[in-house]
């Protein structure tokens, strides 16, 4: 169980940062700004918190499942690994953060729902039957994370399930905040600590 809750864990502290397509073109503003997860390529974050980690948007895309991705680098101490997320119609989705996944897609963030709504994801991880349910809890916050204000913040709870032995076993929830033309700004995990952006440039 243990092993499932650090995977978990490892899933929320990525999965917070998905792509968007760019047309600067077509609209003055550039799309950076429009976005709650903008992921231009070369912009970085840095979070503190027990286990402070640093994202990079690559200049990469992949086809997966008919659909364009952006390539994302995460850095925790030594390690390092990629993931692939995509937003379409309002919903920021990511690929290959979960071990065991596979190309299972989970959208971690929906901008054109009411408050309140949750969706659903079902998959098999590490053999364990697993459910993530994400609620979108508030919209159009203001919240001050390391000194600075940042507004026009969403608010998004994970909850977590899996099944062992035929039983269905609560995961630790999670609440993550996304700041509109920034990105997560703070991220809390039951048991695990809170991890609030330090710094940031969005190219």
């Amino acid at each position: 169980m243990n092993k499932i809750k650090l995977t978990l864990l490892w899933c929320l502290l990525i999965s917070t940062f998905v792509s968007c397509s760019k047309n600067e073109k077509d609209d003055p503003t550039p799309q950076a700004a429009l976005d709650y997860l903008p992921t231009t390529a070369g912009s970085t974050w840095n979070y503190g918190g027990p286990q402070p980690y640093s994202v990079t948007a690559l200049s990469t895309t992949k086809e997966i499942n008919g659909k364009t991705f952006r390539e994302m680098e995460t850095k925790q101490g030594t390690t390092i690994t990629k993931a692939y997320f995509s937003k379409q119609g309002g919903e920021y989705t990511a690929i290959s953060f979960v071990p065991g996944a596979g190309t299972t897609e989970i959208t971690m963030f929906k901008e054109n729902v009411a408050v309140g709504t949750s969706w659903e994801h079902n998959f098999v991880q590490d053999g364990v039957n697993t459910t993530y349910k994400p609620k979108l809890v508030a919209i159009g916050l203001t919240k001050t994370v390391s000194g600075k204000e940042y507004k026009e913040v969403a608010q998004i709870e994970m909850e977590s399930t899996f099944e062992m032995f035929g039983f269905e076993v609560p995961g630790p929830t999670a609440n993550y905040f996304l700041a509109k033309g920034v990105g997560v700004i703070f991220s809390e995990i039951d048991g695990y600590g809170e991890y609030p952006l330090l710094n940031y440039t969005i190219k």
